[in-house]
C-alpha cells in the first residue's frame, strides 16, 4: 500500500506542475527587439521604384536596410493620383504609405497595425527624412 502512495505522488505532482521542458516556447531563443530610430531617410527614387512593382512583389535594396526585402501590398494609380501600401519587414507588422496627389501633395508615413511604431516622412532634397511620432500626428494630417 505505501509503495503505490510512493508511486502515485510523483505522477501528480508532475500533473499539477508542468514541465518546463514541455513548454513550446521553451527551445526558441528569445526574440531580439530591435531599437527603432529616432530618423532615418527613404530616397525618393526608392519610392518611385516602389510605384513600379505590383502587389505582392518583393523589393529587394542592399541600400536601405528598412526597405529590404518589403513586399508590395497596394499599388493604386489613377491619372496623377497615387497610393502605394509596403509592408516593411524592418519593422514587424508597420506599412509604408505614401499618398500622392499630383504635384501637389505627397505624403510619406509609416504606421503599425499594433501602435508600436509611426514615423511621418519630409521632403528633403532627393529623400524624405522619416521621423519618429505620435500615431495621432499622422492621422490629424
Amino acid at each position: 500500500m505505501k509503495l503505490s502512495k510512493l508511486f502515485f505522488l510523483p505522477i501528480m505532482i508532475s500533473l499539477l506542475f508542468p514541465l518546463q521542458a514541455q513548454s513550446p516556447a521553451s527551445g526558441r531563443a528569445p526574440e531580439k527587439t530591435k531599437k527603432h530610430p529616432s530618423t532615418f531617410t527613404i530616397s525618393k527614387a526608392d519610392i518611385d521604384k516602389l510605384f513600379s512593382f505590383k502587389a505582392g512583389e518583393m523589393l529587394v535594396s542592399k541600400k536601405n536596410k528598412y526597405l529590404n526585402r518589403s513586399v508590395v501590398v497596394t499599388n493604386i494609380q489613377n491619372g496623377d493620383t497615387k497610393f502605394l501600401r509596403v509592408q516593411l519587414s524592418y519593422f514587424s507588422s508597420a506599412f509604408l504609405s505614401v499618398q500622392v496627389n499630383g504635384s501637389v501633395s505627397t505624403q510619406v508615413f509609416i504606421l503599425s497595425e499594433d501602435k508600436s511604431v509611426s514615423y511621418k516622412g519630409k521632403a528633403d532634397g532627393k529623400n524624405y527624412l522619416m521621423s519618429k511620432c505620435d500615431q495621432d500626428e499622422i492621422i490629424s494630417e
